[in-house]
């Protein structure tokens, strides 16, 4: 239908405009979900003294493409799946990549934000990450 008012095909009345406008805007309602409602409970997180090799195995054991870098209790950095196999093809000898730290070839860290703040709000930061931290309080 949209198509056909867009190509002048058809001139419609008043009503059905306001229905396809009624529908629109419910693609884009607002809802009361927090980031906390989505997010994945427990994330398991390498530390920066562990291997490459440990991180991949977090990985495949929890289901994640990145995951954050603690030093401490603070996210000091990330790892992703993209990023290690972007390392293993820059190499001659891959094997020898899973034996570095992470610090050594972990990407900036992922933003956070607080678990309270509406789902539509983390959008804008998942345009410029692959992921997110949730905080609690």
């Amino acid at each position: 239908m949209i198509a056909k008012i867009e190509n002048v095909k058809i001139n419609p009345n008043y009503k059905l405009v306001q229905r396809i406008f009624g529908y629109l805007n419910s693609l884009h309602s607002i809802t009361n979900e927090e980031v906390g409602d989505l997010a994945s409970e427990h994330v398991s997180a390498p530390r920066r003294t562990d291997t490459v090799g440990q991180a991949v195995k977090i990985m495949r054991e929890h289901g994640f493409k990145q995951l954050p870098v603690l030093n401490g209790n603070h996210n000091s950095g990330s790892v992703s799946e993209r990023g290690i196999s972007r390392r293993i093809l820059e190499t001659k000898r891959p094997e020898l990549l899973l034996r570095k730290r992470v610090a050594a070839v972990m990407d900036e860290a992922l933003p956070t934000v607080s678990e309270g703040l509406p789902a539509e709000g983390i959008i804008p930061q998942l345009k410029q990450a692959q992921a997110a931290l949730t905080t609690k309080e």
